[in-house]
């Protein structure tokens, strides 16, 4: 088995690298790539594909960089099921991104349950659990949905999930999901274990390993499912999922509750709400430079976001997941569970980490009820449009009343802040479609004229 990468393999990276989905640096000139580490990954029998854990540093015209992480397989032949992951054929080799290669997916929970280390990496089986070795290469398969990183399902029992861009410390999922974990929380994946390792004095996450739900639903996939079944309330019914957002809600409060348990939480008085206000500000007016067709709202956006200043406070602010929508959770047997607490993708590590009012993810909630209703109706078996919208609204109300029962507080009574968060998310929402998908773009933007067009 070989200990090194084929020469020219930065040249190799540096094309392919700007072409897949988790690359961040989309629409900005890339000056070079480097090679900057590649840990080998050897098992315990010393046979199989090579396999090493890469960190590569992609360097921006406009003097930045980001390092990815890009687990690499090199074969001498390539199955033809491995086709798809080639990134080069080098020395009469085939590098390809491992992440696609069952066997070095196996390798990976064989050293997690190991406990292996070297001087640059860990592998370290997490929450008391007992790692069963794969069954077979057949059983492991990409998880095959839409995301800034990359899961591979082993065995329908283990979700391997590797982390692309990588930002020096602890990753923020990893955190949440083992304070969750210390404090008994039944409605995240179990934390099985995670792969670290260190670039001079900084920590960084490679990747974790979680326990899978085989018999769960994507709650937008129920969304969309539920709307253009034409699951509306009617006559005081309040069942399928407009019923389960309330359930979602009271969920969503738990995890709260627990995160702040475990983690630093804080309160934001009125300065620090004019802080606020700002930031909120200054991030639509960074939007705007990417999206144009944003700078027509300026007046009321601003004037949305100095509501926020004139709030009383104090404001009670904590860990939060920070990027909650309904492709971020799923129902299965046991109820809901809640996935994927990175937070935003673009932000930096002290944003997704810093004490945030949790009214951000009921928002950002929000927000995909109403996403979820508006991409339905484009469908063309989509039910009339006042029943859509009265969907959108039942589960609005019952997410937020579920949410109530829970903590005591009604987050629609804040509706300045409310508002707010769902305006800065549907912003977000427009830069994202502008750069990944243009026919969707209407689909924020219409939020925007709806929570621009009522009075601060």
């Amino acid at each position: 088995m070989t200990t090194t990468l084929p020469q020219h393999i930065e040249t190799a990276l540096g094309a392919w690298i700007p072409w897949q989905r988790w690359f961040a640096g989309k629409g900005r000139a890339v000056l070079g790539t480097t090679l900057a580490s590649a840990v080998p990954l050897t098992g315990s029998r010393g046979t199989g594909p090579a396999g090493f854990l890469a960190l590569v540093h992609v360097c921006f015209a406009d003097g930045q960089a980001e390092t990815y992480h890009v687990p690499l397989g090199v074969r001498a032949r390539l199955p033809a099921a491995l086709e798809p992951y080639l990134i080069a054929r080098l020395e009469d080799t085939a590098v390809y991104d491992a992440t696609g290669d069952p066997d070095l997916a196996s390798r990976l929970v064989e050293l997690i349950a190991r406990n292996h280390h070297t001087s640059r990496v860990r592998f370290r089986a997490q929450g008391g659990h007992a790692l069963v070795a794969p069954t077979g290469t057949e059983r492991t398969r990409p998880l095959g949905v839409e995301q800034s990183n990359t899961s591979i399902v082993i065995d329908d029992r283990y979700l391997l999930k590797f982390f692309r861009r990588i930002v020096a410390g602890p990753n923020p999922e990893l955190e949440a999901l083992a304070a969750l974990q210390r404090a008994g929380n039944r409605d995240v994946p179990r934390l099985l274990g995670s792969v670290s390792g260190r670039q001079g004095a900084d920590e960084l996450t490679y990747g974790l390993l979680q326990h899978y739900e085989p018999d769960a639903d994507s709650g937008w996939d129920l969304a969309l499912r539920s709307i253009l079944l034409g699951d509306a309330p009617s006559g005081g019914r309040t069942g399928g999922f407009p019923g389960a957002a309330a359930q979602l809600g009271a969920t969503v409060a738990g995890v709260h509750r627990d995160l702040a348990g475990q983690l630093p939480v804080a309160v934001l008085d009125r300065a620090g709400l004019e802080r606020l206000a700002v930031q909120l500000s200054k991030r639509y007016v960074r939007a705007c430079s990417s999206a144009p067709q944003l700078r027509r709202y300026a007046p009321s956006v601003h004037s949305a976001f100095a509501a926020v200043a004139a709030l009383p406070g104090p404001l009670p602010v904590q860990r939060v997941h920070g990027d909650l929508h309904l492709g971020q959770v799923l129902r299965g047997p046991r109820g809901w569970l809640v996935l994927d607490f990175e937070g935003e993708p673009a932000a930096s590590r002290e944003e997704r980490t810093a004490p945030t009012s949790p009214v951000k993810d009921l928002a950002g909630m929000l927000r995909s009820f109403d996403y979820a209703a508006r991409h339905a109706r484009r469908c063309p078996s989509a039910p009339p449009a006042d029943a859509v919208h009265a969907w959108a609204a039942a589960s609005r109300e019952a997410f937020l009343a579920g949410y109530a029962a829970v903590t005591g507080l009604d987050p629609g009574r804040c509706q300045p802040l409310l508002r707010a968060y769902e305006l800065d998310k549907a912003v977000y929402e427009v830069v994202y479609e502008t750069r990944n998908r243009p026919a969707l773009v209407d689909i924020p933007l219409a939020a925007i004229e709806r929570l621009t067009a009522a009075p601060c």
